[in-house]
């Protein structure tokens, strides 16, 4: 089957994920690779209004793409339309599944438990491994789920859905 990509986007986020799979060691599954980078550019085009240009693998969905809270159910709902075999697999809104049960005291933000942590880097390890460097280096000392959706990067939700999308076909 043809695994051919059209857009400038796409082609970077599918060089991507071979480099970070073959860096890794990783097989590399070139459909999958495929859908998943068009599918990724045309949902964060679409529910962000942003120029497809403009998703690219070192992006954050919020500062460079705009992305608010809202949008992230959005986006979850357009990966699914997308990619059917995804529906309700994704959870990236907010980490809908784990909530945080703790209070960090010195900014009055909620926080994940350490045990959480744990479970958040397992369950969205694409994304967790993926974060912005600086966002991720937050997270990890304060464990407040802001930092986890403001460090969400192109790259990260990529290498989500492509690994979502190995363990349902």
């Amino acid at each position: 089957m043809q695994t051919r990509i059209v857009s400038r986007s796409a082609k970077a986020i599918y060089k991507d994920l071979e480099t970070q799979l073959k860096t890794t060691g990783q097989s590399f599954d070139k459909l999958r690779a495929s859908r998943t980078a068009r599918a990724i550019v045309g949902t964060l085009a679409d529910a962000l209004a942003v120029n497809e240009d403009e998703v690219i693998p070192k992006a954050l969905l919020a500062k460079n793409l705009g992305a608010e809270s809202i949008d992230y159910l959005d986006i979850e709902f357009k990966l699914e339309q997308a990619l059917p075999e995804l529906r309700r697999i994704l959870d990236i809104a907010n980490q809908r599944t784990i909530v945080p049960v703790e209070w960090n005291p010195e900014t009055g933000r909620q926080r994940y438990s350490k045990s959480q942590l744990t479970s958040i880097k397992d369950k969205f390890k694409g994304i967790y491994d993926n974060l912005h460097l600086d966002k991720k280096t937050k997270f990890d000392k304060t464990r407040e789920s802001g930092y986890f959706i403001e460090g969400l990067t192109v790259r990260g939700l990529a290498r989500h859905v492509y690994d979502e999308l190995g363990k349902h076909l």
